[in-house]
């Protein structure tokens, strides 16, 4: 059983300035999603791969209005996006050049996930992931990874990847259970971009 993770990054030992976040170079991996909608905001995270945004179907889920903010204060509005069928999937179009994270392989390793952090406004922050177990949930389909990180509110859509930026999942929820983090992992991702249905905003409140 999982829960949604649409926050601050979790648990896990933060990189130094000193260290990897430099050779992340994170405004260019991930940016900030502010989510407008019928009596609700909400914002998650989005992780910057092969030109686009990738970020999680149910951080979009009612959005009447979609802001992208880089971490260096840019911002622009999103009016159409694409959603995965079977996954908790979607991608954004990116205003910029940058590729961001490249792409990787589930048996990459060590881990480290990537996100944004709210108090910051918006701070891209590193955090290690300790460990990584990769498994098949019953109950969420194609390949998840299990991390021994914790997930919290807005860590959703956030990128975890190797030390030297190989992109290798994304962050959609937390499991009950034991505390892990869990992500959809990059063959299930790279598989399902081709079948992504193009979406419109939701038109308005009734």
């Amino acid at each position: 059983m999982a829960s949604d993770s649409s926050g601050r990054v979790g648990s896990g030992a933060v990189l130094g300035p000193a260290s990897s976040i430099e050779r992340f170079r994170p405004s260019e991996l991930v940016v900030k999603i502010e989510v407008t909608g019928c009596g609700f905001t909400q914002w998650g995270t989005g992780s910057i791969v092969g030109g686009q945004i990738l970020t999680n179907r149910h951080v979009l889920d009612g959005a009447t209005g979609i802001t992208v903010v880089h971490p260096n204060g840019e911002r622009y509005v999103v009016q159409q996006f694409e959603v995965a069928d079977s996954l908790d999937l979607a991608a954004l179009p990116l205003n910029t050049a940058h590729d961001g994270f490249a792409w990787g392989t589930s048996d990459d390793g060590p881990l480290v996930m990537v996100g944004v952090d709210p108090s910051a406004d918006p701070r891209t922050t590193a955090v290690v992931v300790d460990e990584r177990l990769v498994g098949q949930l019953h109950s969420d389909p194609g390949e998840v990874l299990m991390l021994d990180t914790k997930v919290e509110p807005g860590n959703s859509g956030s990128g975890v990847s190797t030390p030297e930026g190989q992109f290798v999942g994304l962050i959609y929820a937390s499991a009950e259970a034991g505390g892990w983090g869990l992500a959809i992992g990059v063959e299930s991702i790279r598989a399902e971009l081709d079948r992504l249905i193009p979406t419109t905003l939701n038109p308005g409140c009734g």
